[in-house]
């Protein structure tokens, strides 16, 4: 028996302290407060009108819908043993919703630019905005006592980079669902590979 396999066992007993999830959610919404803090203070948000458009929900709800995938596998590397349920399909469809509309764009205008000026500085900017997040939420896991680091790194980063990408929708100029599945889901995975790369040294304990 391996020792992965000893804590599985070991936190299968219902006498095994629960994970505080409350400290973890109190450290994203932490992280999303510093997001739209850099957001607002160095970008600058859209006009008011643009900002409760149907363009900019549906790309809040696509960002958002991205942490909602995150989460369960975030608490899942938090407690060993642990079931994500299925709930995480609900988020699955929107984020599958948005690659399908990305794909009618391309089919009924295939003239569409998948690059454009402003996709560098979209690649940098939400790993850069993640990096409170990914500090508040690597604190809050910590004091958890994860057991797999990498996999808890990686959980972590992509939290954090899918709540810097909801705060940089609101100043973000594109809306199509092309350059959110084209340009959003890399910056999140950028995101997620710092945090699975400063994993095992941010969360050991």
């Amino acid at each position: 028996m391996t020792t992965s396999d000893l804590i599985d066992l070991l936190v299968q007993d219902d006498l095994a302290d629960r994970p505080q999830h409350w400290a973890l959610f109190g450290a994203m919404l932490t992280g999303l407060v510093a997001a739209l803090i850099l957001t607002g203070t160095l970008l600058g948000f859209r006009p008011t009108p643009a900002l409760a458009s149907i363009d900019v929900v549906a790309k809040l709800t696509f960002t958002v819908s991205i942490l909602m995938l995150v989460i369960p596998a975030l608490l899942r590397n938090l407690r060993p043993g642990s079931a994500a349920g299925w709930r995480w399909l609900l988020p699955l469809i929107v984020v599958v919703a948005g690659a399908l509309a990305s794909a009618v764009e391309v089919r009924l205008a295939p003239q569409v630019a998948v690059w454009r000026p402003d996709v560098p500085f979209c690649l940098a900017v939400i790993p850069l905005f993640s990096v409170p997040a990914l500090c508040v939420i690597a604190r809050a896991a910590r004091l958890q006592a994860p057991t797999h680091l990498p996999n808890a790194g990686l959980s972590v980063g992509l939290a954090s980079g899918a709540l810097s990408a909801s705060a940089y929708a609101l100043h973000c100029p594109n809306d199509d669902p092309l350059y959110l599945v084209t340009w959003y889901l890399p910056a999140v995975l950028i995101s997620g590979l710092i945090g699975r790369t400063l994993g095992p040294r941010l969360l050991a304990w």
